[in-house]
């Protein structure tokens, strides 16, 4: 993936001035994001009395396979 931080008028340009990082460019975003975002929190606890769990997650619509 490539990253430039610099404000460019085009594509073109901004891919020339571009650094070519190897690998996936999830770390770096997840890095970027972190510090973008507020402090952690613990997830909030799903279901109750009017909508209770039915499975645990990812849930079984993942895995379920369409009827052609």
């Amino acid at each position: 993936h490539y990253t430039n931080d610099v404000d460019v008028q085009s594509p073109d340009e901004w891919q020339a001035g571009a650094e070519f990082h190897a690998g996936s460019w999830w770390p770096r975003w997840g890095k970027w994001l972190a510090k973008q975002s507020g402090k952690k929190t613990d997830a909030r606890k799903v279901g109750s009395a009017d909508f209770p769990v039915i499975c645990p997650a990812p849930g079984t619509y993942v895995v379920a396979k369409p009827k052609l």
